[in-house]
C-alpha cells in the first residue's frame, strides 16, 4: 500500500509504458531486411542480436514471416561443412570470426521461439538438417571433449568474462546449449 499511495505505482507505470515505446523503437530500427546490431553504424545481421531480440519481436508483432525469411538466409549462408557465420546475411566474412556456438544458437533457437509463440512447427522442420550439420561442425572441432573455436567476443558481456572463463569452456558450454535444445526440438 506504501507503493500505490505514494504515487510511486502510476510513476511506474508510466516509466514502464515509455521503456516498452523504447522497445518497441529498437525493434522497428533493427529490422529493416534483416535483424541488425545497430542501425546508426554498420547495420549487420549478428546472429546473436537476431536470436536475442526474437522473443520481443514475437511478443509486439507477427514476427513469422520476418523469421522465416531470415532462416533462409541463415540456411544459405551455411557452408556445406555446417559452418556458420558470425552475421548473416553475409557477404563472405564472419566465419571464422566472432561465429561461437553461443552466438550462432540463433539457428535452433529462432525456430522454438517462433513455435513457442505461433504454434508453428515448420521453422524448425525446414532447418532441421541445418542445426544436425552445425552440431556435427561443432563435434568436428572438439579436443578431448571442448571445443575451442578460437574466437574472441569483443563487445557483449561475453567480453567481461573472457579472462576468467576460457573460450573452450565458453564455446562447450555454448555447443551444448544448442545441442540440449535441439533434443527439445527433435521431440
Amino acid at each position: 500500500t506504501d507503493f500505490v499511495s505514494h504515487g510511486t505505482f502510476e510513476s511506474s507505470s508510466a516509466m514502464l509504458n515509455k521503456l516498452h515505446a523504447m522497445s518497441i523503437n529498437s525493434i522497428l530500427t533493427n529490422t529493416i531486411w534483416h535483424p541488425s546490431d545497430c542501425p546508426h553504424r554498420e547495420h549487420n545481421g549478428f546472429g546473436s542480436e537476431s536470436m536475442f531480440a526474437c522473443k520481443s519481436i514475437m511478443l509486439n508483432y507477427d514476427g513469422y514471416d520476418f523469421y522465416k525469411t531470415y532462416m533462409k538466409h541463415c540456411r544459405d549462408a551455411q557452408r556445406p561443412s555446417g559452418q556458420m557465420p558470425c552475421k548473416v546475411p553475409t557477404a563472405g566474412w564472419g566465419y571464422n570470426w566472432g561465429a561461437q556456438p553461443e552466438l550462432n544458437g540463433a539457428l535452433m533457437h529462432i525456430p522454438y521461439y517462433v513455435y513457442l509463440y505461433t504454434g508453428k512447427t515448420d521453422l524448425i522442420e525446414e532447418n532441421w538438417d541445418n542445426m544436425v550439420r552445425y552440431a556435427n561442425y561443432m563435434e568436428s572441432l572438439a579436443d578431448n571433449g571442448f571445443i575451442n573455436y578460437g574466437n574472441e567476443v569483443d563487445w557483449s558481456g561475453f567480453s567481461e568474462i573472457k579472462v576468467c572463463v576460457p573460450a573452450a569452456v565458453r564455446d562447450t558450454a555454448g555447443a551444448y546449449d544448442n545441442c540440449m535444445l535441439m533434443a527439445k526440438l527433435a521431440k
